[in-house]
């Protein structure tokens, strides 16, 4: 979904009936979306609590509530777990999650400290760079 297309929470709302979804892949970076995400997920306490997974490169800061953090409502990945890793894999295997319009770098693999300072610099929009082993 696209928040500056669509009103993703309402979409969200009508599709699971009012109840949230268990996981929000986060893909674009961007503060607002990540708010949606948070707010996207179902929860009321530890044992029904959603994942956000952070799959966006977050360089500007979000808000979220204090007491949804605390009591377990969010569990927000950034630091992508191997069971992550393969739930996005999956689903992008399954035809269900497309992250290739989000592909702004290709790299070769000689060339990776390049793509982490470019990353670092921020001096170009950069949304996923992609390591190319046909590149090196």
């Amino acid at each position: 979904m696209n928040p500056t297309r669509e009103n993703v929470l309402e979409i969200i709302k009508m599709e699971t009936h009012n109840s949230g979804v268990n996981t929000a892949f986060e893909c674009s970076g961007s503060p607002t979306a990540m708010e949606q995400a948070l707010k996207a997920i179902k929860g009321r306490n530890l044992f029904e609590s959603g994942t956000v997974v952070s799959i966006g490169l977050q360089t500007e800061p979000f808000q979220a509530e204090y007491w949804n953090l605390r009591e377990g409502w969010l569990t927000v990945s950034g630091d992508h777990i191997r069971f992550d890793l393969l739930q996005i894999i999956k689903l992008m295997e399954a035809g269900r999650f497309d992250l290739s319009s989000s592909i702004t770098h290709h790299i070769s693999l000689p060339d990776i400290d390049e793509g982490v300072d470019l990353v670092e610099s921020r001096k170009e929009h950069v949304e996923r760079v992609v390591i190319d082993m046909e590149k090196s």
